[in-house]
């Protein structure tokens, strides 16, 4: 089994999209290190000058909040986070 099946952002608790899961952005300040990459391994991730773009798919508050904690512990300056269209994702 690889690393990614396993890969799980905290305060997610299924993986399965449900009807109430929204996709969020999540812009950050600075590059991501390879901490942070792992950390958000079942994001997508963009790199871009003077930051990064993270998109994913929020089960519910609790998993948005579990999110920006992390963001947090791994000391990233959130720049914004928005809910956008599905198919951003």
């Amino acid at each position: 089994m690889s690393a990614a099946a396993n890969c799980r952002t905290v305060g997610q608790e299924r993986k399965e999209p449900t009807l109430d899961t929204k996709v969020y952005e999540f812009r950050v300040d600075g590059q991501l290190s390879e901490q942070a990459r792992e950390a958000f391994c079942d994001m997508r991730i963009e790199e871009h000058p003077g930051g990064a773009t993270l998109f994913c798919e929020v089960i519910d508050e609790s998993h948005l909040l579990g999110i920006m904690a992390q963001l947090r512990t791994l000391n990233l300056v959130v720049v914004s986070a928005h809910r956008v269209a599905s198919g951003a994702l």
